[in-house]
């Protein structure tokens, strides 16, 4: 058998450049050549679009931001009326012993003098832990402290924005820790050693030394020495958030300065609406002069600080009832529930589901989010 000579296939000439002259690179256009990218295109098109599921898409770095911590004071309001003071009954915070009993009746007292203290095993046992909790915050804070500076430190040298930043982070939420831990202890010491907090009389005890007392019950009756308080309404979304010693503003409805007040008491029943009711006094020892009878106008009270973060109103999406936002691991987005302040939607605020630190999509973040809308849609019949 003859074998036929195999045809010599004939390269493309591809011109040596010269002075003045680009090499030749027609071949690169040639039909053999756009084959071979229609394959690698094809193969490599099913890859890229199995990296972008739903879930798992990538964003880009300058579309997100850190939540950053920050030191958040919820406020309630209300309305309230000045109108004559009534007695003021003072009631016990804990589950406690009469350790001990300052004043008797009849006597004068004044903004701050002590009343009674309160003790027992349990608001021992609350005390120590409470004051363990501040010194393990106080350490946290020390720590932070240094890691923040050694990043300052080494910034931008030997170490990048998004390191500074998250240190940065750590010591503002260890900050906040710590200013959280130590008004618990001054909450505690309030509650345990009863001050008074207007001026007037004691005009009768219902609490004696070594009296078991509960949470809740009365404890000592004052007669105010001035004639007028503010009795207002709120209807906060947590009642915790309104106490004695609480202090806000009062804005006479016809006109005039705003006044500093403070609670001074707390009637224990709802109203039949279901508001709260707190009376207040000024804050100043001299009353002022729009401080009159019947005088009204909105109160805004201001609650004890708790840690939160913030990130862009526009990197929070409602969808059904829930606040979402998209998070960034490793390039890739992952949904997440977050609680956000009342009007948090329009601040940023969010309470819970976010720490600080965590990258938050805010570009496109609605459109991302709903992104395989299409695939669980199902038209109506």
């Amino acid at each position: 058998m003859i074998e036929r000579p195999r045809r010599m296939q004939k390269k493309p000439h591809v011109s040596q450049p010269t002075a003045g002259h680009e090499p030749d690179r027609t071949h690169l256009a040639s039909p053999m050549h756009r084959f071979g990218v229609r394959v690698v295109v094809r193969l490599l098109l099913p890859a890229a679009l199995t990296l972008m599921t739903p879930h798992t898409l990538f964003a880009a770095p300058d579309d997100s931001v850190s939540a950053r911590a920050l030191a958040y004071r919820p406020s309630v309001t209300g309305y309230g009326r000045i109108r004559p003071s009534a007695p003021l009954w003072l009631r016990s915070r804990l589950d406690a012993t009469v350790e001990r009993l300052v004043v008797g009746p009849g006597q004068a007292v004044q903004p701050g003098t002590l009343l009674y203290v309160l003790g027992g095993a349990g608001v021992k046992e609350r005390l120590h832990v409470a004051r363990e909790s501040l010194r393990a915050a106080a350490q946290r804070l020390n720590l932070a402290r240094k890691d923040a500076a050694s990043a300052r430190r080494r910034y931008p040298q030997f170490a990048n924005r998004q390191t500074l930043d998250r240190y940065l982070q750590a010591l503002a939420a260890a900050r906040l820790q710590h200013a959280q831990a130590e008004a618990a202890v001054q909450r505690l010491r309030a509650w345990t050693h009863v001050e008074s907090p207007i001026a007037g009389r004691v005009a009768r005890l219902a609490l004696a030394p070594g009296e078991q007392l509960r949470a809740g019950s009365r404890t000592l009756r004052l007669e105010p020495a001035t004639g007028l308080a503010l009795r207002a309404r709120f209807f906060p979304d947590n009642p915790t958030s309104l106490f004695v010693g609480e202090r806000g503003t009062f804005r006479p409805a016809a006109g005039g300065a705003v006044q500093s007040v403070r609670v001074v008491a707390l009637e224990p029943d709802l109203t039949a609406s279901g508001g709260h009711i707190a009376w207040l006094v000024p804050v100043q020892t001299n009353r002022p002069a729009a401080w009159a009878d019947g005088a009204a106008g909105n109160v805004r009270l201001e609650a004890h600080v708790r840690p939160a973060v913030q990130v862009p109103p526009e990197a929070l999406v409602l969808d059904r009832g829930r606040w979402w936002v998209l998070i960034r691991t490793d390039g890739r987005l992952h949904t997440q529930a977050v609680v956000p302040a009342p009007g948090g939607g329009s601040s940023g605020v969010i309470l819970s589901g976010l720490k600080p630190g965590d990258d938050v999509v805010v570009r496109d973040a609605y459109r991302l989010f709903h992104r395989d809308f299409a695939s669980h849609y199902t038209p109506p019949d």
